[in-house]
Formats: C-alpha cells, structure tokens, sequence
C-alpha cells in the first residue's frame, strides 16, 4: 500500500437529484486542500484505495462551476470528489464521512473521508 500527503486540488460534485437519465450534480472546484491518498492494487490487478481531504478554512477556497468564490458544501451521501494530485491520472471517490473541527485552536478545518 502506498501513502502520501498532497497539497492539490480537486472538484467536489454535489448531489442534488437522481433522474431517471442518472444523477445530477453540482460541481465546485477547490484549491489549496491537502489531500492524504492510500492505493494499492490486489493480486488480481484490481484497483483499491481510500483519500482523505483536508479543507483548511484560511487557506483552503471553493469556487461554483460560474468561478465565484463560495463556502464549502455540507458533504452529503451521494456527493463525489475528484482529485487533482497532479498525477496523469484522475480519481474519482465517494463521500464515505466528513467531520468539522472548529472553534478551540488556530486551525479549523473539515475532514472528508472518500471511499
């Protein structure tokens, strides 16, 4: 299994409604995250792995699909994150579980499990 922290970006697709030609989402573009990933391959070739994102209030900014600066989305079941860490390929994982840590020290952030 191979680990690494990466100060990247990535695009974070809300869900808004399941139709019947598939779901429908809202996508925001975030920068200055920091992406912790863990991946590996099994021994049939089969690709697995798990990220956490790091969103850091006073250095992290999430902008709309229009470019307008704009909070954060409440993570939700359903949403999905792409990350950008600067690798040729991209990764595409679900929201498994987010966490708010705010109000007792210098650094607040969310932290977003993908799956």
């Amino acid at each position: 299994m191979f680990s690494g922290f990466v100060d990247g970006g990535a695009s974070y697709l809300s869900l808004v409604d399941v139709e019947r030609s598939g779901a429908v989402y809202d996508r925001y573009e975030l920068s200055g995250v920091i992406l912790l990933e863990n991946f590996a391959e099994d021994k049939d070739g089969v690709k697995k792995g798990e990220a956490v994102l790091y969103y850091i209030s006073k250095k992290s900014s999430c902008k709309s699909f229009f470019g307008e600066k704009c909070p954060l989305p409440r993570p939700k079941s359903g949403d999905l994150v792409t990350l950008h860490a600067r690798t040729a390929d991209e990764i595409t994982y679900r929201v498994a579980e987010a966490g708010y840590f705010v109000g007792t020290g210098k650094i607040e952030y969310v932290r977003i499990k993908l799956a």
